[in-house]
């Protein structure tokens, strides 16, 4: 592949995939000889994706990807309502696989009021790696119960024991 002939087709605004079919040679084969020559094609946007601007349900804007195969769009909330509706359900299945309520005083009023506490060798904090897969969850789930707040400080401060109840 001459360069002189690279350099026309680029000059033309073809992309890497076009000037292999016009040369009849592969994408990595053009690659090469842009590489070994020094030059580069321009980059094309997709027609497949377009960015759009959307508002999310606590009012902020942001951008999003539409592509050409769903029309309907494919987020509707921004990244940080995305996470944080991510970690609130994960939550919820945490509170409801341990029983749904106090171990101790059977509060059940608030699910962020509750807390898993570890009974032995705790592996990970769960509040803080809600974004583990489930399955790794639910395996440090076996090794905790459900408390609420006030009953957790109390066990904690040695008030209360668990083997008591």
């Amino acid at each position: 592949m001459e360069k002189r002939n690279l350099q026309s087709s680029i000059k033309k605004g073809n992309t890497q995939r076009e000037i292999a079919e016009e040369f009849g040679v592969s994408q990595a084969t053009v690659r090469h000889y842009l590489k070994k020559y020094g030059l580069r094609t321009r980059n094309k946007q997709s027609p497949r994706l377009t960015l759009t601007e959307s508002k999310c349900e606590c009012g902020k804007t942001f951008q999003r990807g539409r592509s050409h195969r769903r029309d309907t769009g494919c987020r509707k909330l921004c990244g940080y309502c995305k996470v944080k509706k991510s970690r609130r359900t994960k939550k919820n299945r945490i509170v409801g696989s341990l029983g749904g309520k106090c171990k101790l005083c059977g509060y059940d009023k608030c699910f962020r009021a509750l807390h898993a506490h570890h009974l032995r060798d705790k592996e990970f904090s769960l509040s803080r790696n809600l974004n583990k897969a489930w399955f790794k969850i639910e395996k440090e789930l076996e090794k905790c119960v459900l408390l609420c707040a006030n009953c957790h400080a109390e066990v904690h401060d040695g008030l209360q024991r668990l083997e008591d109840h």
